[in-house]
């Protein structure tokens, strides 16, 4: 209380990059451009440096990009930018990219603009590129992480866009210590 929250209170810092895009990348091909979509404090954005000639980070949060871009501050391939993904030509100013990363962030922009958020993303990915979105999952019982969104959202997100999905399964997200302090075994559902 009185006390502003500070980048490590955020619920889904664990300080590792996600274990999902870890297990990914170690059997990625190697490409030229990956971007980071969300890319808070830039754990993520440096595993994708370690893949991926060029790695870009976009967050709307100017304290996140500062942390991100100290955090890679010493990979000559990698930085984190300032970016609102809703306003009109966020993914022109982007780019193109053969990997798109994004945990927990379309979850939250879909629920502000479905179809700006749509169009974002859909133009993004470079034909034959990958599109990662870790989301919240709503056959999570309880109320307590990551915004929870049904299968059938998912399929249906990016109608339109040339995007396809491959495919779509079920995980816990990374231990966390703000998961750790809530009354459950595991952390939430995505």
């Amino acid at each position: 209380p009185g006390a502003a929250p500070t980048l490590d209170a955020l619920p889904w810092r664990s300080g590792e990059p996600y274990a999902q895009l870890a297990r990914y990348l170690e059997a990625a091909p190697r490409g030229a451009r990956a971007l980071d979509v969300g890319c808070g404090t830039g754990e993520n954005l440096a595993a994708l440096a370690a893949r991926f000639d060029e790695a870009l980070g976009v967050d709307v949060v100017q304290g996140a990009a500062d942390a991100a871009n100290e955090r890679v501050r010493d990979l000559e391939n990698a930085r984190a930018v300032v970016g609102d993904v809703l306003a009109p030509g966020a993914a022109a100013k982007l780019g193109t990219f053969d990997f798109v990363f994004d945990a927990q962030t379309w979850h939250c922009v879909r629920g502000v603009d479905e179809a700006a958020a749509r169009a974002f993303y859909g133009a993004l990915v470079r034909p034959g590129g990958r599109l990662m979105v870790l989301c919240g999952n709503a056959d999570e019982p309880d109320e307590r992480g990551p915004v929870r969104v049904a299968r059938a959202d998912v399929e249906r997100a990016f109608d339109g866009t040339g995007l396809v999905l491959e495919a779509l399964a079920p995980f816990r997200f990374d231990a966390t210590p703000a998961y750790a302090r809530q009354a459950f075994p595991e952390p939430p559902l995505g």
